[in-house]
């Protein structure tokens, strides 16, 4: 059982002010680690194997609704979640399997060539370009087409069959505009 009481706003703002500009050496801050790691860790853990009641659930809820973080805060959080120092950084090959030319303003020309519709559906949310070849390194827009999620999940069967229908497509819409501008 927990022997943590509840601060008072008061106590909380004392307790800061104390610590502020403290630096703590290494060793004391790996100290504090392992002693929090031995408290809140595994079985010696409070709730270890418990789960808490819906009631206890929507006041912890209700508790937390409409805290945020100050902007300084969240600055510091984004420049410390850049690159390397993010947890799910992957040695740089983040943007794999699309090469990195394969970005949002590629993707709105295509979204505004296509009238932002789905090619298939005609469709206007849920929009993402699909490779015609299934070539996800050929980023040519003529390779590119707009399709909503639904339908991009179709196309992935019988692909020769869609392989064909949407370069017949591209092409008599290309044929179209230059007829139209003639």
């Amino acid at each position: 059982m927990s022997t943590r009481c509840a601060r008072s706003e008061e106590t909380k703002r004392k307790i800061g002010l104390a610590n502020k500009g403290k630096v703590r050496s290494t060793e004391v801050r790996e100290n504090l680690s392992e002693k929090m790691k031995i408290i809140v860790c595994g079985s010696s853990n409070p709730m270890f194997g418990k789960t808490h009641s819906i009631e206890a659930r929507k006041k912890i809820r209700l508790a937390r609704l409409g805290c945020q973080h100050n902007p300084n805060t969240i600055m510091k959080m984004k420049v410390n979640n850049i690159g390397e120092r993010n947890p799910r950084w992957l040695g740089g090959i983040s943007r794999l399997p699309y090469p990195f030319e394969f970005d949002k303003e590629l993707r709105k020309s295509i979204f505004e060539r296509d009238s932002f519709r789905c090619q298939l559906c005609e469709e206007d949310f849920d929009l993402m370009p699909h490779h015609i070849d299934y070539d996800k390194m050929n980023i040519d827009e003529d390779n590119l087409i707009t399709l909503c999620r639904k339908c991009n999940s179709r196309v992935n069967t019988n692909r020769e069959y869609w392989i064909e229908y949407f370069r017949n497509k591209l092409k008599q819409e290309k044929e179209e505009c230059v007829l139209y501008r003639e």
